[in-house]
């Protein structure tokens, strides 16, 4: 496994502003466990409700980030399932008011 990157995914997910799930179209919470170097373990959990209301889910293991890709500005994560899960994350910035009157 690549545990650089691993790291380098995991600590660009968690310092995150803001989460968008991709095939969902929306804003989703995100929660964290500490990495161990095992490739089972479940490392960042992902919640939203859909648009019927459901609780719905996606895990993401060591080896899950290992195996994820960037495409553009998305990040391609591998779910615990073996599935695609497309996000993409936000860092929000303080902007200076330009005091130009």
């Amino acid at each position: 496994m690549n545990n650089k990157k691993i790291d380098s995914l995991y600590r660009q997910i968690e310092g995150a502003d803001l989460i968008i799930a991709l095939n969902q179209s929306q804003s989703i919470n995100a929660s964290f466990a500490d990495i161990e170097g095992d490739p089972e373990n479940e490392v960042i959990f992902f919640c939203w409700n859909d648009e019927n209301g459901e609780d719905c889910r996606v895990k993401i293991t060591e080896q899950g980030l290992n195996d994820s890709n960037v495409n553009n500005n998305d990040i391609v994560l591998i779910d615990n399932e073996g599935d695609e899960f497309a996000i993409r994350i936000y860092r929000m910035e303080i902007v200076t008011p330009i005091q130009n009157w």
